[in-house]
């Protein structure tokens, strides 16, 4: 959840704990599943890595079919404002690991992640959503 509203905080996104996007949302950014739409959206994925006491952390965006380089952008922005962060909830620090362009999709919206490691005190609990 830390993470998640951290990209809303920086206005990169909507996030809404419960769910329940409208279609005046900014970028919704969800978890784990991608949605067929809106065509903006965030995708925050938690993993494990075998680094004691580090989660990875993949941001998956994509962006509009009429707009090339939103995907990347938006991936340039969510590294920006989250790399070396040590100030989110039950994170020590969020650190940037790699970018790479996914490719397109059946409609033509371009795909990015973005991995980040996060430092925590409990791998097992933290950054997981329910």
């Amino acid at each position: 959840d830390s993470v998640a509203a951290a990209i809303a905080a920086a206005g990169l996104g909507t996030y809404r704990p419960h769910g329940g996007y409208i279609a005046s949302d900014s970028v919704p950014v969800f978890f784990s599943r991608m949605p067929a739409v809106p065509d903006r959206l965030i995708v925050v994925t938690a993993y494990p890595v075998s680094i004691p006491h580090t989660v990875g952390v993949q941001i998956r965006v994509r962006g509009s079919a009429d707009a090339t380089t939103s995907a990347e952008d938006l991936v340039d922005d969510i590294r920006e404002a989250l790399h070396g962060r040590a100030d989110l909830p039950g994170i020590e620090l969020l650190t940037w690991r790699s970018g790479a362009r996914i490719g397109f999709d059946a409609r033509n919206r371009d795909e990015m992640s973005a991995n980040f490691y996060a430092l925590v005190s409990d791998p097992a609990t933290a950054l997981y959503h329910d």
